[in-house]
């Protein structure tokens, strides 16, 4: 069985390359869906985050508000750290499941991880094969203003 790893900057076409791969019968996990699902209500992530960063990041739905979480943990480095400790061990967790529930159904299904901070994660190990998607910068800040609908300044 094949599991490879798949990286790349912000806008690098790492998503493309997924279901590229996908379409050739690839089998695909996603780092930031489980990233999502690990911040529902209910999970020791919710549970941690919460008590790491207080009631003020909890709707009033009582789902985790990633944008109040964003405001808080990108303003200090400290802060973005101690998020990352909870969330990525969370995440690797995760990702280890679905690959040996995969495993069990087809053995010889290539597995492809695409997680944007795959090295910063150490979750690199986790696949046979670490493939790294490039792209000019130019080229990925015209696909993010495309992509976000936002304006060369922001």
């Amino acid at each position: 069985m094949k599991i490879i790893c798949l990286t790349g900057g912000i806008a690098s076409g790492k998503s493309s390359a997924a279901m590229l791969l996908e379409s050739l019968g690839a089998k695909v996990i996603d780092a930031d869906k489980l990233g999502h699902r690990s911040y529902q209500k209910g999970t020791l992530t919710y549970d941690k985050l919460v008590k790491a960063f207080g009631s003020k990041i909890i709707r009033s739905n009582g789902e985790i508000d990633r944008k109040i979480l964003g405001t808080i943990v990108f303003k200090e480095k400290k802060l973005l750290r101690k998020l990352t400790d909870i969330v990525w061990p969370s995440i690797r967790l995760m990702a280890e499941r679905e690959i040996e529930a995969l495993k069990k159904t087809d053995k010889e299904t290539t597995i492809v991880f695409e997680a944007a901070v795959l090295i910063e994660a150490g979750w690199e190990t986790i696949g046979t094969e670490t493939w790294v998607i490039e792209v000019n910068p130019e080229v990925a800040i015209k696909r993010i203003l495309l992509r976000d609908q936002i304006s060369q300044s922001e």
